[in-house]
Order: C-alpha cells, then structure tokens, then sequence
C-alpha cells in the first residue's frame, strides 16, 4: 500500500528477538497504544497498512529475494562483491557470522508483532464504521493472511520456529523465553490464519489496485494451496490428502474471473514499473521510490550505473534458456549487460527487478502462473498426469514454446520443476521448490556431504539470540 504509518508497536519485542540492550526503554512499554491508538476506524486502517508496511521492509525484501536465489541453482554471486552473498552461495555461513540470516528472524518477528497487535484490538474498537460492509472482519482477515505469509517463508528457511501469537507485552523471562514449536504445530497455525483469511477476506477490495496489493480471497486460497502442497511431500504432512486440497484450492483461484495469464507477449509487465498490478498478479507488494519507500532489490540486480550487478542467472538457467528456443519469457528474465567492463566483466542479469528513475518495481508475491504449475504439481502427486500435462502446457504456450513430450509421473513431476524454473527466475521460489522436493544438496553444486555443509539446506537460528535467550535450540550441524 502507498500509505505508510511507522507505529512504534511492542517495544518489548526487541528484547524477545536479541536486540541489543541499549534499544530498550522500559518506559514505553506502560503505554503501548491499547489506550491511546486502537480507537477509531481510521486507527484500524493504520493498523493495517503499518502490517503491509512491515513486509515491505527493504531489508527483509533484500533477504527474501536476493538471498534464497543466491542459496539455489538459480543464481549465483559475482565474485569481490559481497562476502555475506558469497558464503551464501558456498552455503559456509554459520549462526555466528551470517547477519542476513539473523536480520530477516528479528525483523519478521518484529513485524509479525503488528499483526498480532491488530487482531488483538481491532475486535475491541466500538466504532459502528467497522460493522459497515463487514469492514472489520476484512481487516482482521488481513492480519491473518500476512501472519501467516511470514510464518510461512520462516518455517520452510529456519524448520521449527517459535510460534508467538499475542502481543509480547513484558519483558520477563516467561513471555520472551520462548521455545521452537513443531513443524506440525506451525503448520496448523498457518492453515488455521489462511482458512479464516478466506473466511473474513472480500473477493475483491474497494479498487482494482487494492485488489492486487491488499489481501484477498484469491490471495489466502492460493497461499494455502502452496502451504498445503509443501506439507503433502513431508513426512509430517497428510500426503495425498494434503495434494488434494493444494488442487482444489488452486482450482478455485484458477477459475476465478480475476485473474488470467498476461499474453505471453507482454510477459515483462508483471514485473516493470509501468506494467504491474496485472491480471495475473494475485498479490504484489507494493512499493513506491527509492528515496521513499523502495525495495533495494535493484542494488542486487541491476547493473550500473543504477544497481550493483552481484546477483547473475547461473549457467543451468542460461541453459534452460538456451534449451528453449523462441521463450518469450527470456527478453525480461535475461537480459545482456550494456557495459560489462562496468560490471565486473558480467555479461547477463535479469530484468524482473529494475528501478526505472528512482521507481522500484512492486514484488509480485503470488500470481497466477506459479497456481497453475502449483496444481499441475499437485495433480501428478495424485496420479492425475494427463491433467497436470495440460497445466504444464499453459504455461509453456503463453511462453510460446511447444507442449512437453513426457508422460510418466517422474518425467512430468521434472518437467514442472524446469518449467517452474525458468517461469519464476529470480522470483524467490526455486530455493522452496528444491527443499519441498528434497533435491537441494542433489541440484546446489556447493551442498554436499565432501563439503561438510548439508545442514545447510536449513538456515542457522541467531546465536546472538539464542545467547539471549536459553530456550531456543539450533538446527543439526551448526556450532
């Protein structure tokens, strides 16, 4: 959203996340806005925006985006750079040295705070303009639907995490001492957010932009259509049972009259400046400028003199490129460097996430394209190829190429992880696509049992933190 409010929320929260100890006035923790904000209707809509501001946090887009496609096979770091990006790539961070790792914990956790604190108030506030047009049920669903966003993203980068659904509102040890919950007790949290998302949330918001970048129906099914297909291929997960909900739900947001695939001619919009908020697009977070609310993402991707080139598609993705003649997709994906003597000699970089003047892209979180490849997926776990194949050749028609060859379940469960490879480069999904599969270690050149650094394929929790706070156990491998 373009309206921005910074809300000092739960100045405790600081202490639960390991911040350091001079950020802490136990002062403002007396008045923590329950008497002197959540008041109005116009309270609650702050409220709300202050949560999408919250996941608009350049920090945490730089983290999300640049740093799980340098951990794929997507991407890789060009050398002198960055150390942190490349100990990323190498997977050589520790719980130490990693501050990328230990950044997107404590800001997520700070900003799932926000959430929390809304769906504790805004229930409480007697403004009758919230029971109009079940105005207070939409925002509340909102709530659910971005807590949810984010426990999700750290559930499948750190394991089991810490589930913490109320507003910290102390500092003592029992409130911030909290321990990891089990993976099956953060993925009912999550599905239990996103299934009363869907019950709360409008079909559509008040305006066809509001509709891409505030949270809808469409927007929560095909987020817990993901969640569920990542739980069907885990040994905690209800298998088929889980596929069968991931295809449904998926369905559901297909065969809405919202939402249709850009031509294939116009594939670039969903990505450029002047193109967004397309019909493809179910949420987009939004961003403005540089100077005002941007995602520095084009310090990561865009050559000089604008960005700093250190994220470049790696030689499998020039590959899968290469391998499709004609893809209509690839003008935008990879795109030639103008100067590479510029630009530490880089001859390719992609074109999803440029700045245009000092205007940042928005980063389209959920869009249509990526639901059908997540049924198609879905459909073959069942046994449903032929009907996963006809998904699977939407997307490689939009992209002007012809339908696959293959039949066998393997063959297509392959054929739409490639697909979903150069569909959504430099998207931020590959990393999640080869951990839902298990295949990390088996397609990451850098992971391997030689290099000690399997582990890896889960993020470290913060030491720092940990240090702060006893009850929080570390991922196998790391010191």
């Amino acid at each position: 959203m373009k309206t921005k409010l910074y809300i000092g929320l739960i100045v405790s929260t600081l202490f639960l996340l390991g911040a350091c100890g001079d950020l802490l006035n136990p002062e403002p923790v007396d008045s923590i806005l329950a008497d002197n904000f959540w008041q109005t209707a116009e309270h609650a809509e702050a409220g709300i925006s202050a949560i999408y501001d919250g996941v608009a946090f350049d920090n945490m887009m730089r983290n999300l985006i640049s740093f799980t496609v340098i951990a794929s096979d997507e991407a890789r770091n060009v050398p002198g750079t960055s150390g942190a990006r490349q100990r990323m790539e190498d997977h050589q961070y520790t719980a130490q040295r990693q501050g990328n790792t230990r950044d997107l914990w404590r800001n997520t956790y700070l900003r799932m705070q926000w959430a929390n604190d809304a769906l504790e108030n805004i229930p409480q506030i007697s403004d009758s303009r919230l029971d109009v047009n079940n105005k207070r049920e939409n925002l509340l669903g909102e709530a659910h639907f971005v807590r949810a966003y984010q426990y999700f993203y750290l559930t499948r980068l750190y394991g089991r995490v810490p589930l913490v659904l109320d507003v910290t509102k102390t500092v003592e040890e029992e409130a911030v001492n909290v321990t990891r919950n089990s993976l099956p007790e953060v993925f009912d949290q999550i599905i239990s957010d996103l299934e009363q998302a869907i019950d709360l949330l409008p079909e559509e918001q008040e305006t066809e932009q509001f509709t891409r970048i505030r949270a809808t129906k469409g927007a929560a099914r095909a987020l817990l259509a993901k969640v569920y297909l990542w739980r069907g291929h885990k040994d905690f997960g209800g298998g088929n049972a889980d596929f069968e909900e991931a295809a449904s739900l998926a369905e559901q947001v297909i065969s809405s009259s919202l939402y249709s695939l850009v031509d294939g001619v116009n594939y670039a919009d969903i990505f450029t400046v002047n193109g967004q908020l397309t019909s493809e697009s179910i949420w987009e977070i939004s961003f403005e400028n540089d100077e005002v609310n941007g995602n520095a993402l084009h310090n990561e991707f865009q050559p000089g003199p604008i960005g700093r080139v250190r994220n470049v598609p790696t030689q499998k993705l020039l590959d899968a490129f290469d391998a499709r003649p004609g893809d209509l997709r690839r003008a935008i994906t990879i795109k030639e460097v103008d100067v590479p003597e510029d630009n530490n000699n880089e001859l390719f970089y992609t074109g999803k996430h440029e700045q245009v003047g000092l205007d940042d892209p928005n980063v389209v979180v959920l869009r249509l394209a990526d639901i059908i490849l997540v049924r198609a997926e879905a459909l073959n776990e069942l046994g449903r190829t032929t009907e996963a194949i006809d998904l699977l050749n939407q997307i490689r028609t939009r992209a002007g190429l012809a339908p696959v060859t293959v039949s066998s379940q393997d063959e297509v469960r392959n054929a739409i992880l490639e697909e979903r490879l150069v569909e959504l480069a430099f998207e931020g999904k590959r990393w999640y696509d080869l951990k839902r599969h298990d295949i990390a270690v088996q397609e990451v050149e850098s992971l391997s049992e030689e290099n000690g650094n399997t582990h890896q394929v889960l993020w470290p929790v913060p030491q720092d933190d940990r240090d702060r706070n006893p009850n929080l156990d570390q991922n196998p491998g790391y010191q």
